[in-house]
């Protein structure tokens, strides 16, 4: 597949004599890079070869600024410490779905979720237990939900679960929101194991 890219971009090079750029991954090793690669017209003289053209193949490992673009839009969208997405990643998310709900005539639902006395067992248990309980509610969260569904961490011990597609029939939406919502508060106060220690916790739902 790389070698028709790069003939390709060969032929492109050729007939319009621009500079054609190609980012492909290669396997060195152990390790996947990737790289950029520039592809110009050879600009030189040769009388004996007057209707020959040459192009020139100058790549370059591009891996670690990949590498950091992704950790920026990670930090940019996605709560550090759960891994969930972020207040920004909602909001751009709850738009497209107000947006293709009115389109398609459905009803959604958020719901925002506090967990209870959260901050007596930061300052009873200290924070890496309250740590430990924050990324165990967001994996339940993500194991409960449907694929479509998005949960994120607004901060601190708020979370937020967006539901899209829903019925279109507003009593019957409501009623498929509250049932989630019921399996929810049931995981999250189901007990927890943080470090060989049984916790427990509830939380309010709105």
């Amino acid at each position: 597949f790389l070698a028709e890219q790069i003939m390709k971009a060969i032929k492109t090079t050729l007939e319009t004599q621009e500079t054609q750029v190609l980012q492909y991954e290669l396997q060195i090793g152990d390790e996947l890079k990737t790289f950029e690669g520039h592809m110009a017209i050879l600009d030189y003289e040769d009388q004996s070869r007057t209707n020959k053209r040459m192009v020139v193949w100058n790549a370059h490992d591009i891996s670690k600024q990949i590498e950091a673009q992704k950790k920026a839009h990670q930090l940019a969208l996605f709560d550090p410490l759960t891994e969930l997405p972020n207040r920004r990643l909602l909001l751009e998310r709850l738009d497209q779905e107000i947006a293709r709900a009115k389109r398609h005539e459905q009803f959604g639902a958020l719901l925002f979720i506090d967990l209870d006395d959260f901050k007596t067992i930061n300052d009873s248990c200290g924070h890496r237990i309250g740590d430990l309980l924050l990324k165990q509610t967001a994996n339940r969260l993500v194991n409960l939900l449907r694929r479509e569904d998005l949960a994120c961490r607004l901060g601190g011990d708020e979370f937020v679960v967006l539901l899209p597609n829903l019925e279109n029939n507003i009593i019957t939406a409501s009623g498929q929101a509250q049932a989630i919502a019921q399996k929810v508060l049931e995981v999250i106060q189901a007990p927890y194991e943080l470090d060989n220690q049984p916790h427990q916790i509830s939380c309010s739902i709105g």
